[in-house]
This record gives structure tokens, C-alpha cells and sequence, in this order.
């Protein structure tokens, strides 16, 4: 039994913080039309998503029509329009015997464009075919059904292709046929675009993942991406060296050129590529890098070195080495790349003495996209290049039913940091180790499956800098380990949080003098009493963030008497400094 004195409800501490002689802040809801507005942004920012599909646009486009006085709004909201053509198919089988429908249904946001006055704002062209289809592709004449006015949207920049169904159409279709059915799209497609200057595709639906074809695919969809490749090549600010590409491109890259993606293993393949300028390239991905890196693709200046002066991102995606080739690595001695770069890493393992050769001297951020296991063996004192470290879990291979292993995380959580002063580990969620060493942090954004107040509380106490704690979790009670809905869960997870609720018995009243701003959000409810008490540990709190409902939940559960309080009841209690503390802060619902 805790032996701390029981919390006041949060209506009694309302009554605390507007009768107290103190600058104490108050609690205050939003206006509807506040409520409104952010609800409208929130579709907004949906809705231009950089995956975003129609069904994605529904939301605003009711939104638009059901509140006509916040579409004054909308220059503020929607800094992006694109126009999408998405493809649906009921089933993309190919036995004769199935009943359902394979035929090719098209589906637009054009209508809802048109309703909102946006269809001369729009950005991009996007087509969608997440399916499997090999039905004939007839692009072309989906376009033309659109109905777009001629000149509606001639200052679209981006054309966008998403989903692997582009080149898996047309599979009974002659090359003939399909380099006629590519032509008259291409020629519908740039006489309402006339000025693209982007051109970009994603085989899979969440961004991040190379999407890269791992060979050509004869069809409509590789000439329509290879054609439109050449002929936009010399004016192309954003693009693909990807499949599929033309062997030989004799038209010199733009030098506006400024993000860019390049397929290492591809180049080999190429008969001629032209030199890469580089004075303006802000963002570059170097993807199946398995040995060395090719710097002599780049526009080389007087020294003799490749010059990156403007790069903001440079993303690394390693590769297993073939056999017989050593770990990759990178030759550093013909590139400069600015300190301010934020660097992103896949494959950690294939490629961390490339990455500790070079960024330990510095980059503005280091993010890497790793399964938990791949840490065990990894020192993570050579990660230590930046103040801004993130890293990005991903799901293990194999079973997704079994536990994932704990080792790798507990020796990443247990290791000592000397550099890092910001960090997020997000993604699956996980349980943090009893022990975290990394003392210097002062700015933590976790994912986690359990975070309890004993997780929250360790957390505080061992890490003295830390003032800004982020949390986004499945639960705050620890009856929903083994919740089904939690997804992947850890090895041994019970006996770790055995081990922090007996760290944290032993921690002080006053868990942390530092922390000074707290977000929690958990999927399922927040423990409000255990939420409260946290609140009252940290005497310097000043702002939190939670759930939307934990102030519902508080009042209604509310079981006190606010006299009681007010006759001088929290005055006299010997944790009164902390609690009024724990109120005298700025709440924001999430």
C-alpha cells in the first residue's frame, strides 16, 4: 500500500487553484469553434498527406461543406492540393472460376475539389494502384473522364505514381500496345501539366520504405515511368535513378536539382549517366549500398572533391555485402558534407563502420530505422554523433506472434551517453529497461507498450537532466500486458517491471527538480489517480499534455468534498508545496 497521502480529484483541485493566494494557471476547455477549427486543420492535414488517398479526402471535404465559416481558414491549412486518381479492384485474382468483379473502378477527388474552389490550387497529380491487377491499365482514359477544364491545373509540379500496381497492369498486352497505351497517357498527362517538375513513385503505402522495384517489369507502367523519366530529365528538381530507367540518358541533369534518390546497384547497369550536380541537392538517398560509395557520380569542384553545401537530409540505405566484399565503407576523403546535415540510417548493421568513420564527427541529427535485436552486438558509444539521436524501431522478421528479444534494448538503454541531449525511440512499442544510463538526456520522447507510474517515476529520478518526458503509450495499467491489442510485446516484460516498481519504491517524494514538462498520451484510458500523484512528484512541473479524456474521468470519479480542501485540509498536509506545484501548470488536451 503506498504509504504517499491520498491526491485530491481534479474539480477539487480547480477550486484549489482559483482560491489559493498564488499564481496558480487554471484549467480552461476550448471554445466549440476552437474545437472546430482544430478538428478541420487536423482533416487538413490528412487530407494533403504525402500518402494521402480518397478516402482521405472525405473528412475535409465535409468539414468544407458543413462549416462554411471556417473556410476562410483554408490558405492557412491546405498548403497542398493534390488531385488523385486512385484505382480500386475488388479482386485481382486470375482464376476463371471467381465471381467477383475484376474489373478496374476509378475513383477521384475532383468533385470535392471543384465543391471546395480548390482545383486551381492543386500541387499535384497523384495515381494510385495499391492492387495486383493485371487487367489492362487504360490510364489514359481514366484521365480523360476526369473531366478537367483545359488549363485547370497547368501549375501542377509533382506527378506522383503510388502502389506496385503500375507495372503488374497489362499482363496479356502486347510491348507494341503498351508503348502506344504509354504515349497518348504521357501526352494527356503533360498537356494538363505542362510545367512538372517532380516526378516521384512508391511502391508500398508507408513512406520510408525504398520502394524500389528489385528488377525491370516489362509493361505500360515501366514505359510510362521510363519515358516520362527521359523526357523530363533535364528539367527534373526531384527524382528517381530507380527502376526503371533508360540505359543511357545523354540530357544533363538539372542543376536546380535538389532531391534525389539513387539505386547504387542500378548504376553499373546504366550505359551513361551524366554527372550529378550537387550545389543545390538538399536532400540525397543512397540506397543498396553494399561496398564503397561511388562519389565520382557527383560534379567534383577545383580540389577535386564533391561539394554538398546546401544538404539538409542524407539517408543511407545498407545492404547485406555480397560474398566476398568487405562491410561497406565510405571514402570520405572525396566528399564534404556539411555538419548541419541530419543523417538517416537503414541496415545499421551492414554499414556502422562506414557511419562511425565519418558522422562521429558531427551531424545535426542521427535517426536510424532498426529491428530491437540489432542493437545487442552494436556499440552505441560510436552512435553518439549528435545531440538529436532517433531511433526508429521496426518489426523484427519471422513469427510477429512471438516475443521479441529484450537484450539488444537493455544494452542500448544501459549504456553510458556522453553527446546525447535530445532523444526518441518510437515506433514498436516497447518496455524500458530498470536500468537507463543515459544520463545527460534533457529531452526523451518514448513509445512504450506499459508506462505505468513506477516506469515514469524511474525514468524522472535516474535521469537528473531531463526536463521534457514524452510519452506515447498502449496503457497505463499494467493488467493490459498481455492486452491482444498491444501487438508485439517483449520477453520477460513482467519480471522488468517487477524490478522498476522495486527501483521505485525507494524514490523520494520529490522524484525529479528538473522535469518541467510532461505529455502522456495512452491508447487506452489514463489511471487518473496514479496520473494525479505523478504530477505531485515533480515540485517544477509547469506544463503538461494528456489525453483528452482524463479530465472527464477525473470529475467523474470525483468522490471528495471541495470544502474540504478549501477549509485548509491540503494547507496543513506536509506534501502541500508539492501538490500546489504540481497544479500551477499550462494543460493542453491531445
Amino acid at each position: 500500500m503506498s504509504t504517499h497521502p491520498e491526491m485530491p480529484p481534479v474539480m477539487s483541485l480547480y477550486h484549489i487553484v482559483n482560491s489559493c493566494d498564488t499564481e496558480l494557471g487554471a484549467i480552461h476547455p476550448l471554445h466549440p469553434e476552437e474545437v472546430t477549427r482544430e478538428k478541420l486543420k487536423a482533416a487538413c492535414r490528412k487530407a494533403q498527406h504525402e500518402m494521402s488517398t480518397v478516402a482521405d479526402y472525405l473528412p475535409f471535404a465535409k468539414f468544407y461543406q458543413n462549416y462554411p465559416f471556417l473556410r476562410s481558414y483554408l490558405p492557412e491549412f491546405m498548403k497542398k492540393v493534390p488531385l488523385i486518381l486512385e484505382c480500386q479492384v475488388k479482386c485481382s485474382c486470375t482464376v476463371r472460376s471467381c465471381k467477383k468483379s475484376h474489373r478496374r473502378i476509378w475513383k477521384s477527388n475532383i468533385e470535392e475539389l471543384k465543391a471546395c474552389g480548390l482545383l486551381s490550387s492543386v500541387s499535384e497529380l497523384r495515381v494510385i494502384l495499391y492492387n495486383d491487377s493485371p487487367k489492362d491499365l487504360h490510364l489514359d482514359e481514366a484521365i480523360q473522364e476526369l473531366g478537367i477544364p483545359r488549363g485547370a491545373i497547368a501549375t501542377t509540379k509533382l506527378i506522383k505514381f503510388l502502389g506496385h500496381g503500375l507495372f503488374l497492369a497489362g499482363d496479356d498486352q502486347s510491348q507494341e500496345d503498351a508503348k502506344k497505351e504509354a504515349a497518348r497517357t504521357i501526352q494527356i498527362i503533360l498537356g494538363h501539366c505542362p510545367h512538372v517538375e517532380e516526378l516521384w513513385y512508391d511502391t508500398y503505402r508507408a513512406r520510408g520504405s525504398s520502394g524500389e522495384l528489385l528488377r525491370d517489369q516489362p509493361g505500360v507502367g515501366t514505359e510510362i515511368m521510363t519515358t516520362l523519366r527521359s523526357v523530363l530529365h533535364s528539367r527534373l528538381t526531384m527524382m528517381q535513378v530507380a527502376r526503371p530507367f533508360a540505359t543511357y540518358t545523354a540530357q544533363p541533369f538539372s542543376p536546380n536539382l535538389r532531391y534525389l534518390v539513387l539505386d547504387l546497384k542500378l548504376v553499373p547497369e546504366l550505359g551513361h549517366l551524366p554527372p550529378i550536380p550537387t550545389d543545390n541537392m538538399n536532400h540525397l538517398e543512397l540506397t543498396t549500398i553494399s561496398s564503397s560509395i561511388n562519389w565520382d557520380l557527383f560534379k567534383t569542384r577545383a580540389d577535386g572533391r564533391v561539394h554538398f553545401p546546401n544538404l539538409k537530409t542524407l539517408v543511407m540505405r545498407f545492404k547485406e555485402p555480397e560474398k566476398g566484399l568487405i562491410q561497406s565503407s565510405l571514402d570520405m576523403s572525396k566528399v564534404v558534407i556539411p555538419a548541419t546535415v541530419g543523417v538517416i540510417v537503414y541496415g545499421i548493421n551492414n554499414g556502422k563502420r562506414a557511419v562511425w568513420e565519418y558522422f562521429k564527427k558531427g551531424c545535426r541529427q542521427l535517426t536510424l530505422f532498426e529491428c530491437p535485436s540489432a542493437f545487442k552486438d552494436i556499440d552505441v558509444y560510436n552512435l553518439q554523433c549528435s545531440e538529436h539521436f532517433q531511433l526508429r524501431l521496426i518489426p523484427e522478421e519471422g513469427d510477429s506472434s512471438k516475443p521479441l528479444p529484450f537484450a539488444g534494448l537493455r544494452h542500448f538503454f544501459g549504456h553510458r551517453n556522453y553527446v546525447i541531449r535530445k532523444m526518441e525511440v518510437i515506433g514498436i512499442e516497447l518496455i524500458v529497461p530498470p536500468t537507463v544510463n543515459l544520463h545527460i538526456v534533457e529531452d526523451l520522447h518514448l513509445s512504450l507498450g506499459i508506462a505505468d507510474s513506477n516506469t515514469i517515476l524511474n525514468l524522472a529520478h535516474r535521469l537528473t537532466r531531463l526536463r521534457i518526458l514524452r510519452i506515447r503509450c498502449f496503457s497505463m495499467y499494467r493488467k493490459d500486458l498481455n492486452n491482444p491489442g498491444r501487438g508485439v510485446h517483449f520477453a520477460n516484460e513482467a519480471h522488468e517491471l517487477d524490478i522498476i516498481a522495486e527501483y521505485a519504491s525507494d524514490i523520494p517524494m520529490k522524484a525529479s527538480k528538473n522535469m518541467h514538462c510532461l505529455h502522456l498520451y495512452s491508447h487506452m484510458a489514463i489511471d487518473p489517480n496514479r496520473f494525479i500523484e505523478l504530477m505531485a512528484r515533480f515540485p517544477n512541473l509547469a506544463e503538461i499534455q494528456v489525453n483528452g479524456e482524463i479530465v472527464d474521468t477525473c470529475l467523474y470519479r470525483q468522490h471528495l468534498r471541495t470544502s474540504k480542501y478549501r477549509s485548509g485540509a491540503l494547507a496543513t498536509s506536509k506534501h502541500a508545496e508539492c501538490c500546489k506545484a504540481a497544479f500551477a501548470i499550462r494543460v493542453a488536451v491531445m
